[in-house]
């Protein structure tokens, strides 16, 4: 599974719908690998789930969510990012 958001400035969301069982890491397109997280798409989480973008870390940077279940990134920082 691969996605990308727009740049996100303080205040912007992206959302992505995880459709099939699995794990998929991402990072920080502008500051690296570095800055990371990953989403465990598994039977019986939940079906809807929120990532705060902070200031070089993702919150929480682990996060389960269903199959069909979508995430919801806010950039909470200060600075600009691209989820990836």
């Amino acid at each position: 599974v691969q996605f990308e958001s727009a740049r996100l400035a303080h205040g912007g969301t992206f959302d992505f719908t995880f459709n099939a069982a699995g794990t998929v890491h991402y990072y920080c397109q502008i500051h690296g690998p570095t800055m990371n997280g990953t989403v465990v798409v598994t039977p019986g989480a939940p079906a809807a789930q929120n990532v705060s973008i902070k200031d070089n870390f993702f919150d929480p940077q682990v996060i389960s969510i269903a199959p069909g279940g979508t995430i919801h990134w806010k950039n909470d920082g200060n600075h600009d990012h691209i989820a990836q």
